[in-house]
């Protein structure tokens, strides 16, 4: 069994009391790559490697002058067995409409060949639970075979939190090229801890 260390980074911010109108959020014209390089990791053997992992928070003012956090998750996995593909043939996203406006969802399939196929709306569907009554949103992929590539991003407005949030960065399977991105205007000041010497946030002063 492969032993994981666990990386993950707390980040904690404070308001001043300086507020500045902000353009729409950074995130408004995110897109994947159209010819994705992730074919150089199809030769390792393991039943799932993740090849992107990419989060960038958005923090914005809105036109009354409101504080408010667009998230995004972006994920790509190569999937090499019948199990991984079983377990990822639904995938699930964070989202309740309590608390968050879902703005994007895509999704699609890279096959081994090459060919990609984006998810049409039929694919993103809605499941609702029980004994919450919360509804969730989950991507169903079908057709994935063995050396498939899925991959999918999401980006939700909401309501941020000023209680800090931890990002855990390192998980069970291989991964591959992670990135953080954070965005906000001059008067919010951040503080970082990582852990398990992971690499510490750089401020681009661009």
């Amino acid at each position: 069994m492969r032993k994981i260390k666990v990386f993950s980074m707390v980040c904690l911010f404070i308001v001043s009391s300086t507020l500045k109108s902000q353009k729409l959020s950074t995130l408004k014209d995110y897109n994947w790559e159209s010819s994705p390089n992730y074919i150089q990791y199809n030769n390792i053997d393991e039943p799932i490697i993740a090849v992107k992992d990419k989060v960038v928070i958005d923090f914005e003012y809105n036109e009354s002058g409101a504080l408010v956090e667009y998230y995004l998750e972006h994920q790509a996995y190569i999937l090499n067995s019948d199990e991984k593909i079983e377990d990822y043939n639904k995938v699930y996203i964070p989202f309740t409409s309590s608390n968050s406006v879902l703005i994007i969802m895509k999704a699609r399939v890279i096959k081994e060949n090459g060919e990609i196929i984006i998810l049409d709306d039929s694919k993103i569907l809605t499941s609702k639970d029980e004994e919450t009554d919360k509804e969730y949103k989950y991507y169903a992929y079908e057709g994935i075979q063995k050396g498939s590539i899925i991959e999918y991003y999401y980006i939700l407005k909401k309501s941020p939190s000023y209680s800090g949030k931890k990002q855990s960065v390192q998980s069970t399977s291989l991964k591959y090229n992670y990135e953080f991105d954070l965005y906000s205007p001059t008067n919010l000041v951040f503080e970082f801890k990582n852990y398990n010497n992971l690499e510490k946030i750089k401020l681009d002063t661009n």
